[in-house]
């Protein structure tokens, strides 16, 4: 695995504009160890990604990050949008796009993420055959596909994804890599779940 001083510095996108219907309140804010769980995955990133922004609709309630908050250009879109403003946002070709509901994010996912040396549209995190798209790094040239996709209400990520030169990393194939990374905190029992995680492993 590539040490990270040998790596590029890529900016970094945080989607943070979900509803969090399931969870019934903010899980971007909830309480995760000693932070929240956003605080949890800045912390990660930050290390590795330069510069970091957020991609949410209520800038008020990240302030206290003291990180730049973008809207989605394109309003109650699902997940595609925040791809979508991420890459409108990005000053760089390539972009680290991550979902808020990833508490367990490693640096060691990030690595190997940013050091893969193929050449894409999109790479993409798996574990066992499901796809997580909202863990991988996108390029701009992929910009007006997403935005043509848009105008036209298609708003499936999986879809997208087939549209473009998509490559896909097993974590089955990364035995040093946890498949807890990929944890999605998006109900109170995996919330529950999570801290009982952390209990458990003393983890911060």
């Amino acid at each position: 695995m590539p040490k990270a001083q040998e790596l590029e510095r890529l900016p970094a996108a945080i989607l943070a504009g979900g509803r969090s219907s399931r969870m019934g309140k903010n899980k971007a804010l909830l309480p995760l160890g000693n932070s929240t769980v956003i605080e949890r995955i800045i912390g990660t990133v930050r290390p590795l990604c330069d510069p970091l922004f957020l991609v949410a609709d209520f800038e008020e309630e990240y302030r206290f990050l003291g990180l730049p908050v973008y809207p989605d250009i394109y309003k109650n879109s699902g997940p595609l949008t925040g791809i979508h403003s991420a890459l409108s946002h990005a000053k760089t070709d390539r972009v680290v796009v991550l979902s808020c509901d990833l508490p367990f994010v490693s640096s060691d996912v990030l690595l190997h993420l940013i050091g893969w040396t193929g050449e894409c549209d999109a790479l993409v995190l798996s574990d066992r055959g499901r796809i997580h798209p909202l863990c991988g790094i996108y390029r701009k040239r992929s910009l007006n596909i997403i935005d043509t996709a848009l105008r036209r209400e298609e708003r499936s990520v999986q879809s997208f994804l087939r549209t473009i030169n998509t490559v896909t990393i097993d974590l089955s194939d990364c035995p040093s890599i946890s498949p807890a990374v990929l944890t999605n905190l998006n109900t109170p029992e995996t919330y529950q779940a999570c801290l009982d995680l952390i209990t458990r492993e003393h983890l911060n």
